[in-house]
């Protein structure tokens, strides 16, 4: 387990750091069932391959253990054992980063999002 680390909670930027180190990013994002949370585009742009619990936007734009590994809270032993099948097998780990960064690339960035919040604004006559 010396490849697991577990600490305090950290401010945003070093986050980010941490998440373009990781080989895995764990998100969880209990709040956002029919969103996300930055978390999962940073990791996944940052090179990492995210695994999430389930939400509608993701499951839109995500294909399990495709793009993204999403989280089976009724079989975690499963999630666990896809986890390290992820950690043990380079090839697969770079699909699936692949995949996911190829989804996120255009439409998630922080640039893209800051367009369209510009274009809703204008749309709004604001």
């Amino acid at each position: 387990m010396d490849c697991i680390t577990l600490g305090p909670v950290i401010d945003p930027e070093l986050c980010i750091r941490k998440m373009g180190r990781a080989e895995i990013v764990v998100n969880m994002q209990p709040a956002f069932t029919f969103g996300s949370h930055e978390r999962v585009f940073n990791s996944i742009l940052n090179g990492a391959v995210c695994v999430s619990n389930r939400s509608k936007y993701l499951e839109s734009i995500f294909e399990d253990q495709k793009d993204i590994l999403f989280i089976d809270f009724d079989h975690l032993d499963q999630t666990v054992d896809k986890m390290k099948e992820i950690l043990e097998n380079p090839t697969l780990r770079e699909q699936i980063r692949k995949n996911a960064y190829r989804i996120v690339q255009n439409k998630d960035t922080w640039k893209s999002r800051f367009y369209q919040i510009v274009s809703l604004a204008d749309c709004a006559g604001v």
